[in-house]
């Protein structure tokens, strides 16, 4: 959405800071990206239709594979963002091995 409050920004921040600290070389390689998207916007728009999204989101997906992190990016990412960047590890790990 075009407006976004200051703890949307931080998890995407947040977020965008850990997949570059955990994965620089698969970052590099573009085996991994962190995208936004505008649901407001018209590719935005047909891509959060794909996903099923129809508001803030935070997801991992892979294929068909769609992880959501969105409750976890708020409840941690600016009280804990230790443990956020531990959840997103935890979720993504698995689907690169």
């Amino acid at each position: 959405m075009t407006t976004r409050c200051v703890t949307c920004k931080a998890v995407e921040s947040e977020a965008r800071k850990n997949i570059d600290i955990l994965y620089p070389d698969l970052v590099k390689k573009g085996k991994i990206s962190f995208t936004v998207l505008n649901i407001e916007e018209p590719t935005g728009k047909v891509m959060g239709e794909r996903l099923g999204v129809s508001g803030q989101a935070l997801l991992i997906v892979k294929g068909d594979q769609k992880i959501n992190i969105t409750n976890e990016g708020f409840l941690y990412a600016l009280s804990k963002p230790e443990k956020f960047k531990e959840i997103i590890k935890d979720k993504i790990d698995p689907l690169i091995k």
